[in-house]
């Protein structure tokens, strides 16, 4: 499956350089406060430097394939002047081979899955965790780059305050960053544990869609790079002490892929 630059496989894990002014922003890059986090620090916190290590092995097909069959089996076929082939079935899946042995299996629901030339697989899960397992079986899963955010909102609404407007100006700023400009992101709700589950959960949706709609808003960020969520208590920063204010936060989760 090709996504938006004619890759297949994971060339959304690499992130014009450009300069925006936008209305009422202020593109510093200190703090605002001492707890308030600068587009530096939440650029670090957010660029894609760790989990697929295997990501050089993207395949760029050609523009002009060079050489289309069909195997035996009725799958189209493209190779490249390098020698990498392209395999696509009826159904959608695609698999990219290069001249090394490794492999790029994208199905026709869009999921990858990366196997080296010594037997390892590597692929996401449903959590946006890396998960690289070994010839014996050995797993080794790498969550993605994530940063939790203390975004205050008025008692028992969806409704920012202004603390939590300085947060997202840092956040917004780091998010349109030549970085991470190109990423996508989940917004993901998460509160305390003091009143019942339902009203916790509906709440913290509603939260992570007032941060991503502040978000889209101000800084001309399109829906599709942000997906947000509500998990209610269901994930507690400090499930020991399950009332604590600090496990109310909104997660930022770079899920590109």
């Amino acid at each position: 499956m090709l996504n938006k630059h004619g890759m297949i496989g994971l060339s959304g894990l690499f992130l014009m350089v450009s300069i925006l002014i936008l209305p009422g922003i202020v593109l510093a890059q200190q703090a605002t406060d001492g707890n308030t986090p600068s587009s530096d620090e939440i650029i670090k916190k957010l660029e894609n430097s760790g989990g697929f290590s295997f990501r050089g092995l993207v395949i760029e097909p050609p523009e002009e394939p060079q050489n289309v069959t069909t195997d035996e089996e009725g799958n189209k076929v493209v190779t490249d002047d390098k020698g990498n082939t392209f395999v696509t079935d009826d159904a959608g899946k695609t698999v990219a081979t290069d001249t090394k042995g490794n492999t790029i299996v994208t199905d026709e629901a869009g999921k990858t899955v990366i196997t080296d030339v010594k037997g390892n697989t590597i692929e996401m899960d449903d959590q946006g965790n890396t998960v690289i397992t070994d010839t014996q079986g050995n797993k080794e899963v790498v969550a993605p780059p994530s940063i939790d955010m203390k975004v205050t909102f008025q008692f028992n609404s969806d409704e920012l305050t202004e603390d939590a407007e300085a947060v997202l100006n840092s956040l917004g700023v780091a998010l349109i960053s030549e970085q991470l400009k190109d990423a996508q992101f989940l917004i993901a709700g998460h509160t305390d544990a003091s009143g019942s589950n339902s009203y916790n959960q509906k709440l913290s949706e509603r939260r992570a869609v007032a941060v991503r709609d502040y978000l889209m808003r101000k800084f001309d960020i399109r829906y599709s790079r942000l997906e947000a969520v509500g998990r209610g208590e269901e994930q507690l920063l400090m499930p020991d002490d399950p009332d604590n204010g600090e496990n109310r936060r909104v997660q930022i989760v770079n899920v590109s892929s």
